[in-house]
């Protein structure tokens, strides 16, 4: 790479990815800023940005394949020797046991999408269909409630607070957490402007808290007492939106009576709310010609985490507050980021499968349970359940308990150490990513940049460890039938397709290998 530049790229660090420029010397990333020309964050720049240098030159840093041995150490082996080994594991336990005996736990993170798109691909070639994701132990409650509410758990809303005049926050700091584009920037100019107003529910005095018109301090776990003991009022003071309600709502005489049905005053105390502040928090809501709720965790990972979202829509809903400028919009998408499954459930398990995400926390009853589809083999990228998910202890015994498991990722984690082999993949900025973990409205950007930084040294970027395995498990052809496709590439629209089409007529075993690398996402050139 080229010493003493600024070049161009995207903060990782949470699911806006902003872009910034990162001055690069040397082979190291030393400084960071936002860049100006980058449409969706035109320049803004957040704390979190600035410590991408520590993360990028990180000493726990992985350098080479690593295989257990019986005594729990490691040994370092090479990249052939690695694929080779875990592609004739990988297909020992689908002869043995099918694919649905493999899982996919992560896969990717934020700003850093190519390593989930090629491991759910090479996975679901084997047959495997189960994948455990955080998103999943944050969202599914909200995923399930919107399939219920819009017809499908693709379905998210989304903030347009950049034209809102009443912006209602619900368990979240976007001052220090962002969460929607330019997030300072937007906060500012709601507390500067006099025609526009925020209200934050959040037991803590926080920082975006200390800015809001209304501070509405909940008991902590008591959000669904306020949100019903709100709603009630709203609806007892007929302060909604008939109209809306009508053209777009039904069942709204059933939602009514169970509204009308709460106690009010004794919901208010058990949230340790007065109902002058209900009755004030009522009024903002009826006098704002466009109100946007923003949630996060606070309230989909609390007590009635799920009722919770379903609450939040309602206010929503019921105060017409949405599909227009300045409201809750059902965003754009390119490509969803979790499915639609409906009245699914994981056979080992029982439990639901939602969005098409399992939840971390069932992983070891889905290895540990005696039955017959429990989970034999853990493909885990970029994640490190032993640390993250509840109940380590049971973590820890099922991650041993694994006849195969494999990490994919750029450190020696917790659960990596109990792993069979350990794969050391690049970071996001030693590789040609994409960003499309965004939820906006109306505009999302997808945005593809190339590495900033030299490979480091004994690491592969998690495309090319996939289509290396995917070759020696046989799922895709070698360079002797890649190499003609892509020399075919090359050649302008009307010449490809004519070489194409001769190329498939010469070689039609290749058509199957050939989808799956349309599916795996992979380019000829």
């Amino acid at each position: 790479m080229t010493a003493g530049k600024w070049l161009k790229t995207a903060c990782n660090l949470c699911y806006v990815n902003c872009g910034i420029e990162v001055w690069v010397n040397e082979g190291r990333l030393e400084k960071v800023r936002g860049d100006r020309s980058n449409p969706k964050s035109q320049g803004y720049l957040c704390n979190k940005a600035a410590r991408i240098p520590y993360y990028a030159h990180h000493r726990d840093r992985l350098t080479t394949p690593l295989r257990r041995r019986a005594d729990g150490g490691f040994d370092e082996i090479e990249w052939d020797v690695a694929i080779a080994e875990i592609a004739e594991r990988l297909r020992d336990v689908v002869d043995r046991y099918g694919g649905k005996s493999i899982a996919l736990y992560g896969g990717g993170g934020q700003g850093n999408h190519a390593g989930g798109a090629y491991a759910s691909g090479l996975l679901r070639a084997l047959g495997s269909r189960g994948v455990f994701n955080a998103l999943s132990q944050e969202k599914t409650g909200d995923f399930w409630v919107n399939g219920h509410m819009f017809g499908s758990q693709t379905c998210h809303t989304s903030e347009d607070v950049h034209h809102c005049d009443l912006l209602l926050v619900i368990g979240a700091n976007p001052w220090i957490a962002h969460g929607f584009p330019n997030a300072r920037d937007h906060l500012n100019q709601i507390r500067k402007d006099p025609a526009r107003k925020l209200v934050v529910i959040d037991p803590r005095r926080t920082e975006t808290a200390e800015m809001a018109d209304l501070h509405l301090a909940v008991r902590p776990g008591a959000d669904t007492f306020l949100l019903g003991a709100l709603l009630a009022t709203l609806v007892r003071s007929d302060r909604i939106d008939h109209a809306f309600i009508e053209a777009h709502t039904i069942g709204f005489a059933e939602v009514r009576q169970a509204l009308l049905n709460i106690p009010v005053q004794e919901w208010a105390d058990a949230a340790d709310i007065s109902i002058a502040q209900l009755e004030r928090c009522a009024a903002m809501i009826a006098a704002a010609k466009a109100m946007v709720v923003r949630v996060e965790l606070g309230i989909q990972q609390g007590v009635n985490s799920t009722l919770n979202s379903y609450l939040e829509k309602l206010l929503i809903m019921l105060s017409g507050n949405f599909g227009r400028e300045g409201t809750n919009q059902l965003h754009s998408w390119l490509q969803p980021l979790w499915g639609n499954s409906p009245n699914q459930t994981f056979a080992p398990t029982g439990d639901a499968i939602i969005g098409g995400l399992l939840p971390p926390n069932i992983f070891p009853e889905a290895v540990l349970k005696d039955h017959p589809d429990r989970l034999r083999c853990a493909w885990i990228d970029s994640s490190n359940p032993a640390n993250t998910a509840a109940n380590t202890e049971a973590v820890e015994r099922a991650l041993k308990s694994l006849e195969l498991c494999v990490v994919v990722d750029v450190a020696m984690t917790e659960t990596a150490r109990l792993a069979h082999y350990v794969l050391p993949a690049s970071t996001q900025y030693e590789k040609t990513e994409f960003t499309l973990f965004n939820y906006e409205f109306p505009t999302n950007y997808f945005h593809v940049r190339a590495g900033v930084l030299p490979p480091l040294a004994g690491t592969l970027p998690e495309p090319e460890i996939y289509t290396r395995l995917a070759v020696a498990l046989g799922l895709l052809p070698g360079d002797n039938v890649l190499a003609p496709l892509r020399e075919i590439a090359q050649r302008s629209r009307p010449e490809f397709a004519a070489a194409f089409r001769a190329f498939i007529a010469e070689n039609p075993a290749a058509v199957p290998a050939l989808v799956l690398y349309h599916t795996l996402g992979f380019r000829l050139n």
